[in-house]
């Protein structure tokens, strides 16, 4: 598979989970004094009232562009979720309209149909490996739920540290056995979160440029994905954003793709 289009493929993904909250028991070491220690547990109760308030459905086109490198590309899709484990992004040629790739999530099986080969790759999202496929080490779950209306966090991880910003900025800094996972908060709302494997260092920043929201409800409405080590750029926008609406995802229909697609399981 390309690799480009797969890194946009896995953005637009970057859409339920087993991620988990970091423990507010989880100590602040470093060079943090009882003032960080007690603004991390803060902070941490501003993710977690965001996660436990995340949409039970959602429903919004988007359009994802950007460039790796010198190429620049621009795609546009439908995406549907719903909380109970089903999710269809459907991307389309921004220019010709034409069908690039079907994406289904039912459970913790992952499907992708690429219409043009008359191919179906099924995964699995407990086990995907995203670096096999793009050279992003990254868990799949943790960019699936940053569309679903969550703030994501590292499995397993702990409070590193809690760093003051300016007068009202601060960064969470999370880890676990793999990374590191620093949050920037801006008047404790969540701006920037930046992501450091420890291994390769490679590094992947995310900006949060807004928000819809609904109730106690939010959604990203408009974000930045910046992974420098492989030059990297990629905006996502979405618009008719309906949360909490009754959405349904579309259900994955085998029969529905005709006769002779190769499917390929991968996990």
């Amino acid at each position: 598979m390309n690799r480009v289009l797969f890194c946009v493929i896995a953005v637009s993904f970057i859409i339920v989970s087993c991620t988990t909250a970091p423990s507010k028991k989880d100590p602040v070491s470093g060079k943090g004094d009882s003032v960080a220690i007690e603004k991390s547990g803060e902070l941490l109760e501003v993710i977690n009232t965001i996660n436990a308030n995340s949409p039970d459905d959602a429903r919004a086109s988007f359009v994802i562009s950007g460039n790796t490198g010198n190429k620049k590309f621009k795609f546009e899709g439908i995406y549907r979720y719903e909380k109970k484990g089903f999710a269809n992004v459907f991307l389309m040629d921004y220019i010709f309209k034409s069908p690039i790739v079907k994406f289904y999530r039912d459970g913790s099986k992952l499907y992708f149909y690429y219409p043009s080969d008359k191919k179906l790759l099924v995964d699995d999202a407990l086990k995907i490996d995203l670096n096999r496929y793009s050279g992003i080490h990254a868990d799949f779950d943790f960019l699936f739920r940053l569309f679903t209306g969550h703030i994501p966090v590292l499995k397993g991880a702990g409070v590193k540290n809690c760093v003051q910003s300016g007068t009202d900025g601060f960064f969470l800094i999370l880890e676990n056995n793999d990374f590191y996972e620093s949050i920037f908060f801006k008047k404790n709302r969540p701006e920037k979160i930046l992501l450091m494997h420890k291994l390769t260092k490679k590094k992947a920043e995310i900006y949060i440029d807004s928000m819809a929201t609904k109730g106690k409800s939010a959604f990203i409405k408009k974000c930045r994905i910046i992974a420098p080590e492989m030059n990297l750029k990629v905006n996502v926008s979405f618009s008719g954003t309906r949360i909490n609406s009754g959405a349904r995802a579309q259900k994955i229909n085998l029969t529905g793709f005709g006769k002779g697609i190769e499917i390929i399981k991968v996990n």
